[in-house]
């Protein structure tokens, strides 16, 4: 099984909901993280039910505080649901998907972490990944599980992401 952990969307840069290209100007620079928290390092077991089309996957994601918070927002696909999140003791933090962007998960942690803190979360989840594209509305297709092979590209958010697709990190990914 081969997996795309890199976005294909990354020749294009997107501002403002336009492709930026050989005849547009290059976007500016962005100037700060867009999330209150970055995800700096990624160790994610995976398995895939090739039947059933379901992904079964644990990340033990590592963070660093862009500011003072306590509220770590990812991106997780809609299809995919948590089962638990917890923190490197194994105690159960508080969780919650975005009610206007279901991909939006927020876990909010028991006490606030100073900018430029580290914080581990283990995230515990599933889902099917139809043959449909998956976490877009176009035809293309993000995330497949067959009885032929599995294509999961980043876009699918098939682990939990920071300031996607601008966010730079370091991974191990165990299928």
């Amino acid at each position: 099984i081969v997996l795309a952990a890199t976005s294909f969307f990354s020749v294009f840069a997107q501002v403002g909901g336009e492709l930026q290209g050989p005849v547009r100007p290059v976007a500016p620079v962005q100037t700060g993280p867009r999330s209150e928290f970055r995800a700096t390092h990624y160790d994610v077991r995976a398995s895939l039910d090739t039947v059933g089309q379901v992904l079964t996957a644990q990340a033990k994601v590592d963070f660093t505080a862009n500011v003072a918070s306590r509220v770590v927002e990812v991106e997780l696909n809609r299809n995919l649901k948590v089962n638990s999140v917890s923190d490197t003791t194994g105690n159960a933090v508080l969780f919650d998907r975005g009610e206007n962007d279901p991909e939006k998960l927020r876990v909010t942690l028991p006490d606030g972490v100073p900018a430029g803190a580290n914080v581990t979360l283990q995230f515990d989840y599933s889902g099917p990944f139809a043959s449909e594209g998956v976490g877009s509305p176009s035809s293309v297709r993000l995330a497949s599980i067959g009885k032929n092979g599995a294509s999961l590209l980043l876009p699918a958010r098939w682990f939990p992401l920071t300031d996607f697709p601008a966010n730079r990190y370091t991974a191990e990914f165990r299928i």
